[in-house]
């Protein structure tokens, strides 16, 4: 895989679910945003470079240089990416996108409820819309995410992993370690000590 195609994918990666491939973070085959989240972020960005309003805020820059640093240094000098887990210092970035989108919206609806101030029921009408709209994508989110990790193969995807039962012999072998200077013990070489039989059900692993 060359560089640019590489660079492409990771740009692709919040919208086209294609190039997602890593199920230990987000379904494969689906985009790292959802629908409406991604619209609403690729508005948001096209607002910060065209209007003024925007383009003059210090945070707006901010906000573009910790998008485009974390991404580069996450995404396009690592491997097996697009990668969720290695984006968390970026991805919030395109919720603030977001949120700039539906302040886009909100400045257009206000624009056009000044233009037809002979229907005054059209701005709380139009407001309550997307009030609504975000509401439901927000509990279409929660939901997916939850029928996503209730599927009996989702544990076997996220593999490698610590499961919620080991987690505190896990923690206090890791510190027994670094107190004793026995180097570090990474997930991979704590699953190789004690394996996990049935991945399908791992509940029952205590070490």
């Amino acid at each position: 895989m060359t560089t640019n195609s590489i660079r492409i994918r990771n740009v692709r990666g919040p919208w086209d679910g294609r190039v997602n491939n890593t199920p230990q973070y987000s379904p494969v085959g689906e985009p790292q945003l959802d629908r409406v989240t991604g619209l609403l972020a690729l508005v948001g960005m096209a607002l910060t470079l065209i209007l003024r309003m925007l383009r003059s805020r210090s945070e707006t820059w901010f906000w573009w240089l910790m998008l485009l640093t974390g991404w580069a240094l996450s995404q396009l000098i690592t491997v097996g990416t697009p990668n969720g887990a290695r984006g968390i210092g970026y991805m919030p970035t395109l919720i603030y996108f977001a949120g700039v989108g539906i302040e886009g919206i909100v400045l257009l609806l206000s624009q056009i409820s000044r233009k037809v101030s002979g229907v005054p029921i059209f701005r709380p009408l139009s407001f309550a819309a997307i009030i609504v709209i975000l509401l439901l994508a927000a509990y279409a989110n929660i939901k997916h995410y939850v029928d996503w990790q209730n599927l009996p193969h989702t544990r076997q995807d996220r593999y490698i992993y610590v499961t919620a039962r080991e987690f505190p012999d896990w923690s206090e072998h890791i510190a027994f370690r670094a107190r004793n200077n026995q180097g570090t013990l990474n997930v991979g070489q704590w699953r190789e000590l004690y394996p996990i039989e049935d991945r399908a059900n791992p509940y029952g692993v205590s070490p």
